[in-house]
C-alpha cells in the first residue's frame, strides 16, 4: 500500500514540474534545426544513392559471376554430352556393322546351301536324263540328216525340169529344142511335181499335151504373175511362140 502511494506521488510531482518549466527552444533554434534536417536529408539521399549504386554494382558482379559460372557449367555439360554422344554413335556403328556382317554371312550360307542343293538336283537330273539326251541327240542328228537329204532330193527333183526361153518356140520347135539337148518336153504331171517340190517361175512354157503352163509359189500382191499353183493356158495355136519346159529324166511316156 505504501509503495502505491509513493508511486502516485512521484507521478504527480513530475506532471507539476513539466507544467511549471517554460519551453527552452527559440525560433532561431527551430530554424537551425530545420536547416540541419534539410542538410541531413540531402546527405541521407546522397548516402542512399551511393549505397544503392554499390548494391547494384555488387548485384551485377554477382550476376555476372553466376552467369559465367553457369555458362562454364553448361559448356562442360555440352562437351561431356557430346563425348557421350560420339561414344554412343561409335557403339551404334560398330553394332550395325557387326549385325550387317552377321546378316551377310547368314544370307551367304543360305545361298550356298541352296546352290549346293540345286547343283545336286541338277546333277541327278543330268544323270537321269543322260540316256534320254543321248537318244534325242541321235534322233536329232538322224532327223537333220534326213531333212538335209530330203532338201537335196527335192532340189535334185526340181532340177529335172528346167525352162528354156525366151518366147521364141512354136510347139514343134519346143519339142525339137528339148530333143536337141537329149531330153524330152515335160508333161503336166512333171510340172505339177516340180511345183510341189518348190519350183517357181513366171514364164509360160510348152508342155507335152500342147498346153502352156508355169509353176508359181507366192503371187505378187497386185495379182501379177497369176495365182499360187500351176498356172495353165490350154488350147493354144501350135504356131504361137512361148518358152518350153524340158525334162532331163522324162520317165515313162
Amino acid at each position: 500500500m505504501m509503495r502505491q502511494v509513493i508511486s502516485v506521488f512521484f507521478i504527480c510531482a513530475t506532471i507539476l514540474y513539466v507544467k511549471a518549466v517554460p519551453p527552452r527552444c527559440t525560433r532561431a533554434d527551430i530554424k537551425k534545426l530545420n536547416s540541419t534536417v534539410i542538410n541531413s536529408k540531402s546527405e541521407l539521399i546522397e548516402v542512399f544513392d551511393s549505397t544503392l549504386q554499390v548494391i547494384k554494382n555488387d548485384i551485377n558482379a554477382e550476376l555476372t559471376n553466376e552467369i559465367d559460372s553457369l555458362t562454364e557449367k553448361i559448356t562442360e555439360e555440352i562437351n561431356e554430352n557430346e563425348g557421350k554422344l560420339n561414344a554412343l554413335k561409335e557403339e551404334l556403328i560398330e553394332a550395325f556393322n557387326s549385325k550387317l556382317i552377321e546378316i551377310k554371312n547368314d544370307i551367304k550360307a543360305e545361298l550356298t546351301a541352296e546352290i549346293n542343293q540345286n547343283e545336286d538336283k541338277l546333277n541327278a537330273l543330268k544323270t537321269q536324263n543322260q540316256g534320254t539326251l543321248s537318244t534325242l541327240t541321235a534322233q536329232l542328228t538322224k532327223t537333220t540328216t534326213e531333212l538335209s537329204d530330203c532338201a537335196c532330193e527335192r532340189k535334185r527333183q526340181r532340177s529335172i525340169i528346167y525352162f528354156a526361153g525366151p518366147y521364141i518356140y512354136t510347139f514343134a520347135a519346143a519339142k525339137a529344142y528339148c530333143k536337141s539337148k537329149g531330153h524330152k518336153i515335160a508333161t503336166p504331171a512333171q510340172i505339177q511335181a516340180a511345183f510341189d517340190l518348190g519350183m517357181q517361175l513366171c514364164s509360160f512354157g510348152w508342155l507335152k499335151d500342147g498346153s502352156v503352163r508355169y509353176p508359181h509359189q507366192m503371187p505378187f500382191t497386185n495379182g501379177w504373175c497369176g495365182h499360187r499353183g500351176v498356172n495353165t493356158d490350154l488350147n493354144h495355136n501350135p504356131l504361137d511362140k512361148f518358152g518350153v519346159y524340158c525334162a532331163t529324166n522324162p520317165g515313162p511316156d
